[in-house]
């Protein structure tokens, strides 16, 4: 008898969520996916889960706890847009598209995938902030938020509209939500 593989998918997009995990069940049929509308309702013992697909936006509200996990989640992203140091997995595509980043992600198990070449033009850290401005917080909110000073959180939002060549917030919400980071509906 096979062993089960068990994969949470964490998105309030039931739909989407539904979507992939028959998807997931159909071409990996040792998996058993389940899905949580929320990180609250993730069981304490999240290890228990060979993989955590989460959307962006959950993700990117708890990015201290996904970071602090042993294994990296795969965060689901409604574009080609990618995030350094995280892998992602683009659920807008063609289903033969999506099909193939499964098994890509399937291949490589446990281990980190290699970097794709086209380079990021945002860090984790970056698009985290940048989905912060984008939420219409000042530098001090984001400080006190994330637990580093004004003048941190001032050089980060400069940063950030340097790499996207921004002239103000409208433009870093552009990129965030062409890029599937950011639901403007959440704002």
């Amino acid at each position: 008898m096979q062993k089960i593989v068990r994969f949470a998918i964490i998105d309030a997009n039931i739909l989407s969520a539904m979507g992939l995990k028959q998807l997931l069940e159909q071409i990996l049929p040792m998996v058993k996916a389940d899905i949580f509308d929320s990180l609250d309702k993730l069981p304490s013992q999240a290890e228990e889960f060979v993989h955590l697909f989460v959307s962006s936006q959950i993700y990117f509200s708890d990015s201290t706890f996904f970071r602090g996990m042993p294994r990296q989640p795969i965060v689901l992203i409604t574009g080609e847009g990618q995030i350094a140091g995280v892998r992602t997995l683009n659920v807008c595509q063609s289903g033969q598209g999506l099909v193939a980043d499964l098994l890509k992600l399937s291949k490589a198990g446990h281990t980190e995938t290699q970097a794709r070449d086209n380079t990021p033009l945002l860090s984790p850290r970056e698009t985290e902030i940048a989905i912060l401005i984008a939420k219409g917080m000042i530098n001090k909110e984001i400080a006190e938020r994330l637990h580093i000073s004004p003048s941190t959180a001032n050089t980060h939002r400069r940063n950030i509209k340097n790499r996207l060549h921004a002239r103000s917030v409208s433009d870093i919400i552009t990129y965030l939500v062409r890029n599937g980071l950011f639901d403007i509906s959440s704002k």
